[in-house]
Formats: structure tokens, C-alpha cells, sequence
């Protein structure tokens, strides 16, 4: 075969003959035989010129390293029952450097699992983009071999794997496997469709199969009856793929019905008139609603949602109702983290100093949190602001204290204490 740039010229030639009998010659003296994939279009000259453009700029001309385009020729021919393509490409391997052992292995590799290709995917989304094409033999290439094949058998399945090859490869190298990939299709679908195609009549196995068989003489079993066992192989593969399909869109809908549960939950928590904080189980303010950072002037000192919680409650200077300062021990976050619900009698309330130096009367409720183990992680707790009310009803009081008064002053009420 020709090499070199007087190659890529040879090639230029082939492709501009135009009549069937100087295709043959053409092919017949680039690749030094004339290759029995191509005799079946020996009538008809358009579609000879086709196959040919095809396998030269998608095979031949492809810049993905050649033992690698052959490995992925040979392997994914195991899913064509003509034998044609698979021994002439296992011959190919040998000429390449490749063992008969190295051969077999490489047939009898495992169909990657679903499990497999989505720690390929996970592989090649941490890498950094290739700049050179991965060695021979390395995991690498045989995760990006592997991933190749998930693309080729299941394409509708393949979006993930398909965007972290390209992100892995860069655009060139992974259009150069698609390329390729499209190629072998096509190239099984003619063969397929030509079922006398002999591969004895190849001068790559008439070259290397004797030597191969010699090496490995379970190659021989192997290409008698692997039409077969890839079958079981593919239906095995193929029902995997498609539950674990169907497992990801499952998993990609409940994330879908969480998220949109999230948003709604989210409007209604910053909806929400009165204060909400969510604790963690150290006193953590985990959430806030704006409600509440209305009541204590958040914005005035933001750090202060990241104090602990005694250095929170020493800040706003907690004192009941009476204006007594409270303890930590006493102090609605503690007390609700040791497990108390802060609800209907046991609700507190109490006056803070918010961030901004104005007094707020507050009315608390709360309840821990618990694991599936009954451990409390954490709290919610409500607040709400009647600093208002509490200052109406202090009015009304004192006015009815006054009129009182007036009136045992007026009429001379005795003192009904």
C-alpha cells in the first residue's frame, strides 16, 4: 500500500476515476488487491465510487490512530454476522503488532455494563481534554473503545456518553469516531447484505489468519461460532441498557417533580408573613425567609446568621416578656434542640434588640427535627412579630387603669384590692 504524501496524492487520483474498470485498477493498486468488500459493485460503477469514497475518508484517511481504528473495526464486527468483517480485521490487528492472544482477548471483551459506561462518564468528565490520542493498550483507550461501542449499539441512549467524549476527545478527535462509527455501519449493512462476501479471498487473512490460528487456536471456535453468542450477549446488553434507561429518565422525573416542589415551597416560604429560620442540629441557621430578616434587620449584619447560637442570642439580647435577659439554657433555640415543641402553651414570648437597636416583641414557635433513627438534626422555628399588639393591648390597659381612677377619685370608691 502506498504511504506517505504520495499516498494522500494516490488517494486524490482514485477519487477523481471515473470508470469502473480504472476503479478497479485504482484500488487494486493503493491497497495492492483488489479488497472482496468491493467486487460486489463491480457492475456498477456509481455505487463502487461511493463505497470507495466512504472507506477512504472515513477509514483509510481518519487521523484516530490506526491500531485503534482497527480494534474498534474488529470488535464491533463481533455484531455482524458476516464473518467477513471480523476476521479480515483481526488478521489487520496482527499486522498491526497484535498477538492472536491480544486478539482474542479483545473479541471476547464484555459488552460494557450500564453501570460501566456511567463510570466512564463520570471518568471522562474529571479528565482534561485530550491534546494526543491516549497509548495502545492503556484503560483510557479501552474506555473510550468501550464507550464507542455504547454509542454504535445503543445511540438513543448514548446523550451523556456522547457529550463527555466530546468533552474528553475535543471536537476533532470525537467527529473523526463518529465519522468512523457511521462508516462501520455501513460498512456491515453492505456486507450484510452480501452474505458471499470470502475472506479467504483477502490478502490480509491470507497473510496473517494461518499465523493468528497458530498463536491461538480458540479463534478458530471463536469466529465459527460468535455470530451466536454476541446475539445472547446483545439481547442481555440491550435489556440492561433499556432499565437502566428507564431507571434514569425515572430518577431525571422525580428530580423534575422535586425541583418544581422546591420552587413552589420556596414562594411559599418567602411568601410568608411571619419569620421562618430552619436550624441545623448545632444551632446553624440553615434558612431564612425574608420575613425575618425584616424583624431583626438582618441586612444590617449579616454575619451574625453565621454566630452560634449563644453569641446570636447575646446579640439580640433575649429577655422574656417581663424584660428578665434569658440564659442559653433558656433560650427558644436550645430549648427546642433539647426536644421541647414550642407550640400552643408552650409557645414563648420575648423581646429581642434587633441589629439596628429597635425593640421587637416576638411570639415563638417551634419543633425539632428528627432522623429515621428518632436523633434530632435539626429545627423550625416561627416568629411572629407583635411588637403592635402587644403595645395596642398595653395602651387599652393603661387607659382602663386610668379612667379607674378617675373615677374612684370622682366618687370615692373604696379600694377594692
Amino acid at each position: 500500500m502506498c504511504t506517505g504524501i504520495s499516498e494522500r496524492l494516490y488517494v486524490m487520483q482514485i477519487r477523481e476515476s471515473s470508470t469502473g474498470d480504472q476503479l478497479r485498477a485504482d484500488i487494486s493498486q493503493f491497497f495492492g488487491f483488489l479488497p472482496p468488500i468491493f467486487t460486489p459493485s463491480h457492475e456498477v460503477s456509481p455505487v463502487l465510487q461511493m463505497l470507495l469514497q466512504q472507506t477512504l475518508s472515513a477509514y483509510i484517511d481518519n487521523s484516530l490512530q490506526p491500531i485503534f481504528k482497527e480494534k474498534l473495526l474488529a470488535y464491533l464486527s463481533r455484531y455482524c454476522a458476516v464473518p467477513y468483517c471480523i476476521v479480515c480485521h483481526s488478521c489487520a490487528l496482527r499486522s498491526l503488532g497484535m498477538t492472536g492472544g491480544d486478539v482474542l482477548a479483545l473479541l471476547e471483551t464484555p459488552a460494557p455494563t450500564a453501570q460501566e459506561i456511567a463510570e466512564y462518564i463520570k471518568t471522562f468528565a474529571a479528565i482534561t481534554p485530550l491534546q494526543a490520542w491516549p497509548e495502545p493498550g492503556s484503560s483510557l483507550e479501552k474506555s473510550i473503545l468501550l464507550s464507542a461501542f455504547y454509542l454504535f449499539l445503543q445511540p438513543a441512549s448514548a446523550e451523556d456518553c456522547s457529550k463527555e467524549l466530546r468533552h474528553l476527545l475535543g471536537t476533532v478527535y470525537f467527529n473523526h469516531l463518529a465519522e468512523i462509527l457511521f462508516y462501520i455501519k455501513t460498512y456491515h449493512f453492505w456486507a450484510e447484505t452480501h452474505p458471499e462476501l470470502d475472506y479467504t479471498s483477502d490478502r490480509r487473512t491470507q497473510e496473517n489468519l494461518t499465523i493468528l490460528y497458530a498463536e491461538k487456536p480458540e479463534l478458530v471456535d471463536f469466529f465459527s461460532t460468535y455470530p451466536e453468542r454476541i446475539k445472547r450477549e446483545v439481547e442481555m446488553r440491550g435489556e440492561e441498557y433499556s432499565a437502566h434507561k428507564q431507571l434514569e429518565e425515572k430518577l431525571h422525573r422525580s428530580e423534575r417533580e422535586a425541583a418544581s416542589r422546591g420552587i413552589q415551597l420556596e414562594t411559599v416560604f418567602e411568601a410568608m408573613t411571619d419569620g421562618v429560620v430552619v436550624y441545623g442540629d448545632d444551632g446553624k441557621m440553615l434558612r431564612v425567609n425574608s420575613a425575618y430578616r425584616k424583624m431583626i434587620t438582618l441586612d444590617a449584619y449579616p454575619e451574625h446568621a453565621l454566630l452560634t447560637p449563644a453569641m446570636r442570642g447575646d446579640m439580640l439580647a433575649l429577655r422574656d416578656e417581663h424584660g428578665q435577659l434569658l440564659d442559653n439554657s433558656q433560650r427558644p433555640v436550645t430549648r427546642m434542640l433539647n426536644g421541647e415543641v414550642m407550640i400552643g402553651k408552650n409557645m414563648m414570648d420575648i423581646v429581642v434588640r434587633a441589629l439596628d437597636g429597635h425593640e421587637v416583641q416576638l411570639n415563638i414557635s417551634g419543633t425539632p427535627m428528627r432522623d429515621s433513627e428518632g436523633r434530632i438534626a435539626g429545627g423550625v422555628m416561627i416568629f411572629r412579630d407583635v411588637t403592635e399588639r402587644r403595645s395596642s393591648n398595653g395602651a387599652r390597659m393603661k387607659r382602663f387603669k386610668d379612667c379607674w381612677q378617675l373615677q374612684k377619685h370622682l366618687y370615692r370608691f373604696p379600694n377594692t384590692r
